[in-house]
């Protein structure tokens, strides 16, 4: 049975801005999700927004600032996540860090 050199989770760190009045504010969470091969991906997806894609597959975060409970970082459940997500192009950011971190890279 073939086995592969990486692990079945990946932790990435998303950044990203918001204009919140005039100002543009820097946002950035780490998030834990598990890494689907091409295949289950696909199959998941078939009838799954990626919205739902990713409250399945993300199980963790750290070190967030959008998302507050009395003034401080919220911690991680699937409500504080798709509240998150709820926030204009978020949903958008996320997704497309998830793909570029689950693939594979060229290395010079």
């Amino acid at each position: 049975m073939y086995t592969l050199a990486i692990d079945n989770v990946v932790v990435f760190t998303v950044k990203f801005t918001l204009k919140s009045g005039r100002v543009n504010k820097s946002f950035s969470v780490t998030l834990t999700a598990n890494r689907l091969s091409k295949e289950e991906s696909e199959a998941q997806a078939d009838g799954t927004s990626v919205k739902d894609f990713l409250l399945n597959e993300v199980t963790n975060w750290s070190d967030q600032n959008l998302v507050l409970v009395d003034g401080k970082p919220a911690d991680f459940s699937r409500d504080a996540f798709e509240y998150m997500l709820s926030v204009g192009n978020v949903l958008a950011v996320v997704w497309n860090a998830y793909l570029k971190e689950t693939g594979a890279k060229e290395k010079n």
